[in-house]
């Protein structure tokens, strides 16, 4: 092809698609523009981020050692610093690119995925993202999802221990709508700590308001006392909203956390 263009480049002509091109329009006839991302999506259940192109794109695919997905933490949902693994990269049509992640993207930390392109090469004999026809490469890009996000209820706060009548309590909020009783995790499955080794048994678990968890302390914590709380998820089951967790109305289930400072 690069032979064929510059033997009528020679003569200050080009033929594009049967269309003879002259003067001042054939170098830009002769520079095709490589495909873009543009939109990024997670699926619902927060496992597959998938990236739409501008273009058609070549089936030799990037590995996925070329990409990287990196989310917020609890405290920074915004500064993504948690790298999630990907295990496999699809071209799930034409012009779209699935990443498969080992781990889950909870539905207020967007992600952000980067690229990074292989030396060029021309033709579509590498394995790159890619022109399906020209084999034009796509650009290392690093770009933050703006799409579509998941639909795992992400963890916004807790509030520390709050003396009631009927004794302590800690709240835990949401992004999204929680299920209600009977989709509610027993008390067994949240451990609170009071100064790194008290143990303070929770007694009850319930959803006052839609995106909040509430959970009744069996004893008393002294002001100044540090408590930490963590959850042990059951296994994911996102087909259903009534398995004892904590999960949004579509079914799809909070992650564990571990010692999270209250």
């Amino acid at each position: 092809m690069t032979a064929f263009i510059n033997r009528f480049l020679v003569c200050g002509a080009l033929l594009v698609g049967g269309i003879v091109v002259v003067g001042a329009d054939v170098a830009s006839a002769a520079a095709p523009v490589a495909p873009t991302a543009s939109a990024i999506v997670v699926s619902a259940n927060g496992t597959q981020v998938a990236m739409t192109f501008t273009q058609d794109l070549h089936p030799n695919i990037a590995p996925k050692e070329q990409f990287a997905v990196t989310i917020g933490t609890y405290a920074a949902p915004t500064t993504r610093t948690v790298n999630i693994p990907v295990t496999a990269v699809t071209r799930t049509s034409a012009r779209v690119i699935t990443l498969t992640l080992d781990g889950v993207i909870d539905q207020n930390k967007p992600p952000q995925v980067a690229y990074t392109a292989p030396a060029v090469v021309a033709g579509t004999s590498n394995f790159a993202l890619q022109n399906n026809s020209l084999g034009e490469d796509v650009a290392s890009f690093s770009v933050v999802s703006t799409g579509t996000q998941s639909l795992v209820p992400g963890l916004l706060s807790s509030t520390p221990p709050v003396l009631q009548a009927t004794g302590n309590t800690i709240q835990l909020t949401y992004s999204l709508a929680l299920a209600a009783s009977p989709a509610l995790p027993a008390p067994s499955a949240f451990s609170v700590v009071v100064d790194g080794g008290t143990a303070n048994p929770v007694l009850s678990v319930t959803r006052p308001t839609t995106t909040t968890i509430l959970l009744s302390l069996r004893d008393g914590v002294e002001s100044g006392k540090q408590v930490t709380v963590s959850y042990a998820a059951p296994t994911t089951d996102n087909a259903i909203a009534t398995n004892a967790a904590i999960q949004g109305t579509a079914g799809n289930d909070a992650q564990s956390f571990t010692s999270l400072a209250v």
